[in-house]
Protein backbone atom coordinates (compact mmCIF):
# COMPACT_ATOMS: atom_id res chain seq x y z
CA UNK A 1 0.00 0.00 0.00
CA UNK A 2 2.80 2.36 0.52
CA UNK A 3 4.17 4.33 3.45
CA UNK A 4 2.10 5.25 6.55
CA UNK A 5 3.08 8.46 8.11
CA UNK A 6 3.46 8.63 11.56
CA UNK A 7 1.22 11.41 13.40
CA UNK A 8 0.25 14.43 12.59
CA UNK A 9 1.21 13.43 9.20
CA UNK A 10 -0.33 9.84 8.91
CA UNK A 11 -3.19 11.66 7.00
CA UNK A 12 -0.81 12.46 4.52
CA UNK A 13 -0.05 8.57 3.24
CA UNK A 14 0.21 7.33 0.66
CA UNK A 15 -3.06 4.73 -0.02
CA UNK A 16 -3.83 5.85 3.94
CA UNK A 17 -6.09 9.36 2.69
CA UNK A 18 -8.80 10.66 2.39
CA UNK A 19 -8.64 10.92 -1.45
CA UNK A 20 -7.91 6.54 -1.17
CA UNK A 21 -10.86 6.46 1.13
CA UNK A 22 -12.56 7.98 -1.60
CA UNK A 23 -11.69 5.68 -4.50
CA UNK A 24 -12.31 2.37 -2.49
CA UNK A 25 -16.12 3.86 -2.10
CA UNK A 26 -16.23 5.81 -5.16
CA UNK A 27 -14.70 3.22 -7.36
CA UNK A 28 -15.96 0.18 -6.30
CA UNK A 29 -19.31 1.09 -7.71
CA UNK A 30 -18.20 0.04 -11.06
CA UNK A 31 -18.46 -3.60 -12.32
CA UNK A 32 -14.93 -5.06 -11.81
CA UNK A 33 -13.72 -8.30 -12.95
CA UNK A 34 -14.59 -11.32 -10.39
CA UNK A 35 -10.78 -12.56 -10.55
CA UNK A 36 -9.66 -8.73 -9.20
CA UNK A 37 -12.08 -8.43 -6.43
CA UNK A 38 -12.89 -5.27 -5.23
CA UNK A 39 -10.72 -2.17 -5.49
CA UNK A 40 -8.51 -1.68 -2.08
CA UNK A 41 -5.43 0.71 -3.47
CA UNK A 42 -3.65 1.61 -6.35
CA UNK A 43 -0.07 0.28 -6.51
CA UNK A 44 1.19 3.73 -7.66
CA UNK A 45 -0.62 5.63 -5.02
CA UNK A 46 -2.44 7.71 -7.71
CA UNK A 47 -5.96 9.05 -6.67
CA UNK A 48 -9.03 10.29 -8.88
CA UNK A 49 -9.09 13.30 -6.24
CA UNK A 50 -5.60 14.17 -7.34
CA UNK A 51 -7.03 16.49 -9.65
CA UNK A 52 -8.12 19.00 -7.01
CA UNK A 53 -4.43 19.73 -5.88
CA UNK A 54 -3.58 19.25 -9.79
CA UNK A 55 -5.42 22.78 -10.29
CA UNK A 56 -3.48 24.63 -7.90
CA UNK A 57 -0.34 24.01 -10.52
CA UNK A 58 -2.20 24.69 -13.48
CA UNK A 59 -3.20 27.81 -11.86
CA UNK A 60 1.16 28.90 -11.05
CA UNK A 61 1.07 28.30 -14.80
CA UNK A 62 -1.53 30.00 -16.00
CA UNK A 63 -0.24 33.14 -13.40
CA UNK A 64 3.18 32.74 -14.69
CA UNK A 65 1.82 32.99 -18.39
CA UNK A 66 -0.56 36.06 -17.71
CA UNK A 67 2.04 37.98 -16.41
CA UNK A 68 4.13 37.14 -19.65
CA UNK A 69 2.05 38.13 -22.02
CA UNK A 70 1.44 41.19 -19.76
CA UNK A 71 2.54 44.94 -21.55
CA UNK A 72 2.13 46.42 -17.99
CA UNK A 73 6.12 45.54 -16.88
CA UNK A 74 9.51 45.95 -18.58
CA UNK A 75 11.27 42.38 -19.64
CA UNK A 76 13.41 42.51 -16.51
CA UNK A 77 10.66 43.41 -14.31
CA UNK A 78 9.05 40.36 -15.62
CA UNK A 79 12.26 38.18 -14.53
CA UNK A 80 12.63 40.21 -11.39
CA UNK A 81 9.24 38.55 -10.16
CA UNK A 82 9.34 35.14 -12.01
CA UNK A 83 12.66 34.64 -9.69
CA UNK A 84 10.83 35.80 -6.63
CA UNK A 85 7.70 33.82 -7.26
CA UNK A 86 9.78 31.33 -7.75
CA UNK A 87 12.09 31.65 -4.53
CA UNK A 88 8.88 32.11 -2.06
CA UNK A 89 7.23 29.12 -3.80
CA UNK A 90 10.34 26.67 -3.18
CA UNK A 91 10.93 28.57 0.43
CA UNK A 92 7.40 27.75 1.28
CA UNK A 93 7.38 23.99 -0.04
CA UNK A 94 10.42 23.79 1.97
CA UNK A 95 8.71 24.91 5.24
CA UNK A 96 5.38 23.68 4.77
CA UNK A 97 6.98 20.41 3.95
CA UNK A 98 8.80 19.90 6.99
CA UNK A 99 6.08 21.49 9.23
CA UNK A 100 2.60 21.05 7.84
CA UNK A 101 2.44 18.49 5.35
CA UNK A 102 5.09 16.37 3.79
CA UNK A 103 6.19 16.23 0.05
CA UNK A 104 4.46 13.58 -1.49
CA UNK A 105 4.10 14.15 -5.09
CA UNK A 106 2.17 10.67 -5.44
CA UNK A 107 -0.90 12.53 -3.61
CA UNK A 108 0.28 15.96 -4.95
CA UNK A 109 -0.30 17.53 -1.39
CA UNK A 110 -0.09 21.16 -1.08
CA UNK A 111 3.76 21.17 -0.46
CA UNK A 112 4.60 19.64 -3.30
CA UNK A 113 2.18 21.66 -5.17
CA UNK A 114 4.90 24.89 -3.96
CA UNK A 115 7.78 22.80 -4.29
CA UNK A 116 7.36 21.65 -7.64
CA UNK A 117 5.82 24.92 -8.29
CA UNK A 118 9.39 26.88 -7.69
CA UNK A 119 11.40 24.76 -9.16
CA UNK A 120 9.68 24.84 -12.43
CA UNK A 121 9.35 29.01 -12.06
CA UNK A 122 12.82 29.44 -11.37
CA UNK A 123 13.18 27.16 -15.12
CA UNK A 124 10.64 29.21 -16.39
CA UNK A 125 12.62 32.51 -15.31
CA UNK A 126 15.91 30.95 -16.80
CA UNK A 127 14.86 29.96 -20.05
CA UNK A 128 12.52 33.34 -19.93
CA UNK A 129 16.16 35.18 -19.88
CA UNK A 130 18.00 32.82 -21.93
CA UNK A 131 15.49 32.90 -25.15
CA UNK A 132 13.75 36.23 -24.34
CA UNK A 133 15.95 38.30 -22.59
CA UNK A 134 19.12 37.47 -24.42
CA UNK A 135 19.41 36.88 -28.31
CA UNK A 136 19.79 33.26 -27.93
CA UNK A 137 16.41 32.07 -28.84
CA UNK A 138 17.62 30.18 -31.63
CA UNK A 139 18.97 28.11 -28.75
CA UNK A 140 15.21 26.75 -28.29
CA UNK A 141 14.52 25.36 -31.22
CA UNK A 142 15.03 21.96 -29.80
CA UNK A 143 12.38 22.70 -27.11
CA UNK A 144 10.18 24.44 -29.01
CA UNK A 145 9.28 21.08 -31.36
CA UNK A 146 9.06 19.30 -28.49
CA UNK A 147 6.95 22.12 -26.93
CA UNK A 148 4.35 22.38 -29.61
CA UNK A 149 3.33 18.92 -29.32
CA UNK A 150 4.13 18.21 -25.62
CA UNK A 151 0.74 16.23 -25.21
CA UNK A 152 1.22 13.88 -28.06
CA UNK A 153 4.65 12.93 -26.17
CA UNK A 154 3.82 12.58 -23.19
CA UNK A 155 1.27 10.28 -24.89
CA UNK A 156 3.75 8.37 -26.56
CA UNK A 157 5.65 8.45 -23.01
CA UNK A 158 2.52 6.97 -20.86
CA UNK A 159 1.40 4.71 -23.37
CA UNK A 160 4.88 2.39 -24.00
CA UNK A 161 4.79 3.22 -27.53
CA UNK A 162 8.42 4.47 -26.69
CA UNK A 163 9.54 1.07 -25.91
CA UNK A 164 8.15 -0.24 -29.24
CA UNK A 165 10.13 3.02 -30.72
CA UNK A 166 13.44 1.88 -28.97
CA UNK A 167 12.83 -1.75 -29.96
CA UNK A 168 12.43 -0.86 -33.48
CA UNK A 169 15.38 1.62 -33.71
CA UNK A 170 17.76 -1.38 -32.29
CA UNK A 171 16.24 -3.50 -34.95
CA UNK A 172 16.99 -1.08 -37.76
CA UNK A 173 19.55 0.76 -36.64
CA UNK A 174 21.62 -1.56 -34.07
CA UNK A 175 23.95 -2.94 -36.02
CA UNK A 176 25.70 0.79 -37.23
CA UNK A 177 25.21 2.02 -33.69
CA UNK A 178 27.11 -0.88 -32.26
CA UNK A 179 29.66 -0.20 -34.50
CA UNK A 180 29.96 3.41 -33.62
CA UNK A 181 30.14 2.32 -29.79
CA UNK A 182 32.93 -0.04 -31.04
CA UNK A 183 34.84 2.67 -32.25
CA UNK A 184 34.57 4.77 -29.30
CA UNK A 185 35.16 1.96 -26.99
CA UNK A 186 38.59 1.47 -28.68
CA UNK A 187 39.40 4.76 -29.42
CA UNK A 188 39.03 5.65 -26.03
CA UNK A 189 40.66 2.65 -24.63
CA UNK A 190 37.30 1.44 -23.20
CA UNK A 191 37.65 -1.76 -24.82
CA UNK A 192 40.24 -3.48 -25.20
CA UNK A 193 41.96 -6.96 -27.21
CA UNK A 194 38.50 -7.44 -28.66
CA UNK A 195 37.72 -6.98 -32.59
CA UNK A 196 35.56 -3.90 -33.74
CA UNK A 197 32.26 -6.12 -33.98
CA UNK A 198 32.67 -8.00 -30.19
CA UNK A 199 33.64 -3.97 -28.85
CA UNK A 200 30.69 -2.61 -30.12
CA UNK A 201 28.51 -5.85 -28.56
CA UNK A 202 30.93 -5.00 -25.37
CA UNK A 203 30.40 -1.44 -25.39
CA UNK A 204 26.26 -1.63 -26.13
CA UNK A 205 25.76 -4.14 -23.21
CA UNK A 206 27.59 -2.00 -20.72
CA UNK A 207 25.64 1.14 -22.30
CA UNK A 208 22.39 -0.40 -23.28
CA UNK A 209 19.84 2.06 -20.92
CA UNK A 210 21.52 4.96 -22.32
CA UNK A 211 21.67 4.23 -25.40
CA UNK A 212 18.26 2.55 -25.68
CA UNK A 213 16.56 5.53 -24.03
CA UNK A 214 19.12 8.27 -26.54
CA UNK A 215 17.78 6.31 -29.10
CA UNK A 216 14.30 6.72 -28.19
CA UNK A 217 14.40 10.45 -27.87
CA UNK A 218 16.07 11.06 -31.22
CA UNK A 219 13.42 9.23 -32.91
CA UNK A 220 10.47 11.26 -31.06
CA UNK A 221 12.07 13.95 -31.24
CA UNK A 222 12.56 13.58 -35.39
CA UNK A 223 8.81 12.54 -35.49
CA UNK A 224 8.21 15.59 -33.67
CA UNK A 225 10.28 17.80 -36.15
CA UNK A 226 8.23 16.24 -39.04
CA UNK A 227 4.41 17.20 -37.38
CA UNK A 228 6.22 20.87 -36.77
CA UNK A 229 7.23 21.36 -40.32
CA UNK A 230 4.11 20.01 -41.39
CA UNK A 231 2.12 22.02 -38.41
CA UNK A 232 0.87 19.64 -37.03
CA UNK A 233 0.20 20.34 -33.59
CA UNK A 234 -2.10 17.89 -30.52
CA UNK A 235 -4.22 20.07 -28.81
CA UNK A 236 -7.14 20.12 -25.86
Amino acid sequence: RGDVYSPPYRQWSKNGNAFSDFDVWFLNLFPRPADLGPFKYNSGGYQTLNFVPSMATMLLGVFCGQLLLSSMYSPGRKLLYLILGALLAYGLGIVTGAFCCPNVKRIWTPSWVLFSGGYVIGMLALFYLLFDILPLKKLAFPLVVVGMNSILVYIIGETGLHHWIVENTMVHLGGPIQSLLGAIGLRAGLVSGASPGEAGTIMYDAFRPVVNATAGVIVIWLFSLWLYRQKVFLKI
